[in-house]
């Protein structure tokens, strides 16, 4: 929850203009281990693509290579069913961010607004010859206004580096760090040693990116 790679290459192999980036969005409904059938109207899984067209000179049709994913959870807190027994249902990570959400002083209790639904950021996947350039972080705020459209938002994750179990000490404690700052680049603030938040009802990354 979410490993995130973007600080694995520290220089851009293949430089993108972030502009150039399409994002396509989809959700199956569907949330696999759940059962109840009242979690799928109070836990919806979504997936973002993260993808590149290269339109060549004569007219062909675009070349489109996928260079990154997004895989997240949009959580109807106005729902019947009680949205901490989804997430603590579905997986153990989840139940992290939802005893985060819920607890006394918790996060929700921390949002100017009382939230209609919380956006959980579970993973994210950048190619590796596309790392070092704030793609997922930039992609990350990106879906959040999105999913967060026309809602009373609260954004949460778990912030942990890629391959982080195998990493001991120091070596853990610097990749957190670098993990930490991306996110909190596009807003997220730090909630106790694990979990990040956002209180996302009027957010717009270009707050946070101008170029």
């Amino acid at each position: 929850m979410p490993k995130s790679n973007e600080s694995a290459s520290p220089h851009p192999r293949i430089a993108v203009d972030l502009n150039d980036i399409q994002i396509r969005y989809s959700s199956e409904g569907v949330l696999a281990g759940a059962h109840d059938g009242d979690y799928e109207n109070t836990v919806t899984p979504w997936w973002a693509e993260l993808s590149l067209a290269d339109y060549p000179d004569d007219g062909d049709e675009p070349t489109v290579t996928s260079i990154g994913s997004i895989r997240c959870f949009l959580v109807n807190l106005d729902s019947d069913t009680s949205a901490y027994e989804a997430l603590d249902a579905l997986e153990a990570d989840l139940g992290a961010v939802g005893t985060a959400l819920f607890q006394d002083d918790g996060i929700v209790e921390r949002t100017e607004i009382f939230p209609s639904h919380a956006i959980i950021i579970d993973r994210v996947w950048i190619d590796p010859k596309y790392r070092g350039q704030r793609l997922g972080p930039r992609a990350v705020a990106t879906a959040i206004r999105f999913l967060g459209r026309r809602r009373i938002t609260v954004a949460a994750l778990i912030a942990q580096p890629d391959g982080w179990h195998k990493m001991r000490g120091r070596a853990l404690r610097d990749n957190r760090q670098k993990v930490r700052q991306a996110w909190e680049s596009i807003g997220f603030a730090l909630f106790d040693n694990e979990v990040l938040w956002l209180d996302a009802t009027d957010y717009d990354e270009e707050d946070y990116f101008t170029s």
